[in-house]
């Protein structure tokens, strides 16, 4: 049984559910940052994680978790209940394919559950949720971005391949939302690129190019964080986890 994951300000308890706290999204939370949004949904919430971050980060948002897995939905639950302190959260149950929000987004951030041209995991339930089997990524990522309200702002953590950024630039250009920011994400040097953050803000004009950079998480494999990312990661992880 996975042990709760503790953070400076809260608890994650990740029990039932199939993907657990990890290094890559706890990073994209710290990554993501709004501006001031009244409303932020999590799509694909989880464990609740990033709905915790989001709400440590802006805590007079209103932060919606939107999760179609049953155990993970609990999970959140469990979690809300257990940090009373996070009173702006809820968590909704949802279909990727069939979600319609009640009103525009603010904000979006979403860690998709779902990793292309990858071999299937054994375990049912983790290659449900890793592996798009009937819809289209890009598709998704399409869908999302029509929740936004003008001017919304929205946060993906997306698998990298080879040139598949000017895919998503694409895809996210057709609801009018243009990328703000690019980062190229490796777990250290001697490892290759495996994902990206995207940044994009829905507007009717494109405020230009923004130049792509790269984040290495650890100075070497098995050794500490770098100290970029230990900077991005300090207002969560507790002193242990950072390894001071």
């Amino acid at each position: 049984m996975r042990k709760p994951f503790e953070f400076k300000n809260f608890i994650i308890h990740q029990e039932s559910v199939s993907l657990p706290v990890n290094t890559d999204s706890v990073l994209f939370g710290a990554l993501t940052n709004f501006n001031k949004p009244t409303n932020i949904y999590d799509m694909g919430t989880g464990t609740g994680l990033l709905m915790f971050m989001m709400s440590q980060k802006y805590p007079n948002s209103n932060i919606i978790g939107f999760e179609n897995d049953h155990d993970s939905l609990s999970c959140v639950e469990q979690n809300i209940s257990l940090n009373p302190r996070f009173s702006n959260l809820e968590v909704k149950s949802f279909n990727w394919w069939d979600m319609q929000p009640d009103k525009p987004a603010q904000a979006i951030i979403c860690n998709p559950p779902f990793f292309f041209n990858q071999l299937s995991s054994n375990d049912t339930k983790r290659s449900i949720s890793r592996h798009l089997k009937e819809y289209d990524l890009f598709y998704l990522l399409e869908r999302m971005s029509k929740w936004l309200a003008q001017d919304g702002e929205i946060a993906f953590l997306l698998p990298f391949e080879q040139d598949v950024y000017a895919e998503y630039k694409e895809v996210l250009n057709k609801s009018q939302v243009h990328i703000e920011q690019a980062i190229k994400i490796k777990a250290h040097s001697e490892k290759d690129f495996h994902l990206w953050f995207i940044f994009g803000k829905k507007s009717s004009r494109n405020l230009g190019k923004n130049p792509i950079q790269d984040l290495v998480v650890y100075e070497r494999p098995g050794g500490p964080f770098t100290v970029e990312s230990r900077h991005l990661l300090s207002p969560f992880l507790q002193d242990r986890a950072l390894g001071i």
